[in-house]
Formats: C-alpha cells, sequence, structure tokens
C-alpha cells in the first residue's frame, strides 16, 4: 500500500485522518509548517498517536519536502483558510504556499477538501483544477469535532454562550454539517470515487441546526441569529456519509476535549 501525504497534519482534519491512517498501520507522511501562529496545541497533537514507526513527520520551515511517487496526497483547505465573521477565507499566498509543496509528489493522486462557504469557492476550485491533475476536490458542508480552530464559529459558540452580546455575528450557513470522524471514516471509499467533484452530506438532514440548538439547551430566546441555507452546490455527486453521529453525542465529545485541553493549559501555567 502506497503512502498517503497530509499537508497540515497537526490542524483540524490533518491530525483527525493522520491517526486514523496510522491506527489502521499504513504508512503517513505529514507535512505542516509549525511556525504557524494558529498552529494550536501543537504539542498535544503530536502526543495524540506519540512515536510511530510508520509516521514520517516533516516540518516544512526547515526543509524542502521530500520527492515521493505514487502518494495519496490530501490537502484540507478548511485548516489553512481564515476565518471572519462570516465566511471561510482563502488567501492567495496560503494557495501558493500549499500548491508550491505539491510539485515533489509526482504520478500522485490528489484530494482536496473544500468548504462549500469558502469564498470565491468557484474561482478556487476552477484554479484547482488547472493547478493538479489526477484531483478529487470534496465539497463538505461545516465540519464538526475535536481539535476545531478556537477562531471557528462553532467553537466561539462553545465558549461564548453565556455571553450572547459578544456572540460573532455569522447569520448565513448551510443546514448541513459533518461531524470530522464521520468524514474520516468514508475515507476508503472516497478514494475509489472517480468523480472530479462531489460534494459530502449526512445521513441526517439539518444536523448544524440540531447541533446549535443543544448547544444552548434549547433556550429559544438565546439563540444566536442564523438564516440557515439549503444551497447544495450543483455538482454530479452527491456522496452521503455511511455513518451519522449523533449531535449530541458529538457535541458531548467536543465539551470533554475543549476541558481536557483547558485542564492542559492550567497545568502547563503552574
Amino acid at each position: 500500500m502506497g503512502k498517503t501525504v497530509i499537508l497540515g497534519c497537526y490542524r483540524f482534519i490533518g491530525i483527525h485522518l493522520c491517526k486514523y491512517l496510522l491506527e489502521k498501520g499504513e504508512d503517513v507522511v505529514g507535512m505542516d509548517w509549525l511556525s504557524d501562529e494558529f498552529l494550536e496545541e501543537q504539542e498535544e497533537k503530536r502526543y495524540s498517536f506519540g512515536r510511530n514507526a510508520n509516521f514520517i513527520f516533516m516540518n516544512l520551515d526547515d526543509l524542502p519536502p521530500l520527492s515521493i511517487e505514487n502518494a495519496t496526497v490530501c490537502i484540507p483547505f478548511h485548516d489553512f483558510l481564515s476565518i471572519d465573521s462570516q465566511e471561510y477565507k482563502l488567501e492567495i499566498a496560503s494557495y501558493e504556499r500549499l500548491i508550491e509543496q505539491t510539485k515533489c509528489f509526482s504520478s500522485s493522486r490528489f484530494f482536496c477538501f473544500v468548504p462549500i462557504q469558502m469564498q470565491e469557492r468557484q474561482e478556487w476550485v476552477s484554479r484547482l483544477q488547472q493547478d493538479l491533475s489526477n484531483l478529487t476536490i470534496i465539497l463538505t458542508p461545516t465540519i464538526l469535532g475535536s481539535w476545531q480552530r478556537k477562531e471557528d464559529y462553532f467553537q466561539k459558540l462553545l465558549f461564548m454562550k453565556h455571553q450572547p452580546q459578544d456572540l460573532p455575528s455569522r447569520t448565513f450557513m448551510n443546514s448541513d454539517a459533518v461531524f470530522v470522524d464521520d468524514l474520516i471514516k468514508d475515507w476508503e471509499k472516497l478514494q475509489k470515487v472517480n468523480d472530479k467533484i462531489l460534494y459530502v452530506k449526512p445521513p441526517l438532514d439539518h444536523q448544524l441546526v440540531e447541533y446549535v440548538k443543544l448547544i444552548f439547551e434549547n433556550d429559544t430566546d438565546h439563540l444566536p441569529q442564523i438564516h440557515y441555507l439549503d444551497d447544495q452546490p450543483r455538482y454530479e455527486r452527491l456522496w452521503i456519509l455511511s455513518n451519522a453521529t449523533p449531535p449530541a453525542a458529538g457535541l458531548d465529545n467536543q465539551i470533554k476535549h475543549n476541558k481536557y485541553l483547558s485542564t492542559i493549559g492550567e497545568w502547563k501555567r503552574r
């Protein structure tokens, strides 16, 4: 079985995919820029799968990437986007930095996770198709789960629900959501798809709506003003995930993980 290369292995989607593949005994090359200021909890992420003979890490701040042939290369664009109050935005410098790394992967297949709420999504999708051959673009709704970035809208909801006046004003979003573990469990199946673009949906509709209600314990007086859109991208392939974590279970896991990180942070400050 060939190597899987993960660009951004110590970020949200990257760390989950990395851990999943290593637990299955596969060879993984993880690449990242450890100097990035928003790369959070680096040490805890490295410890999450420990020392592993099947894992090679490359800090792209210091070393050029390895020349690798016949690899499966995963680029989760979610992990490299800047987040404002409305949408995910891809900076041109971030894009060019990522594409530059792909030049050393000959005869490889590329998988790019792209959020449907990314600004100028169609333009970026077209550019990806021009810059990368043998490419599958996986469009996703909101992805939830442990290791989400602190500036992510839904992390802020978890931390700020008792100060509703300070909640970020993000008002338009798709009503669907997938939990990252459910997405990763379909990784092998997604690799067998021949479509150039597909859109991932959860088996349960309106997951995000239920998730937000649970955060606020169905307190309708303090729910943020979110206008949910059902703007499924018009592409030829719709992919329904095999597994659906119930929103209550997914939220519970995320709260427990946040408490764990908070405890670790308090211990380090002593």
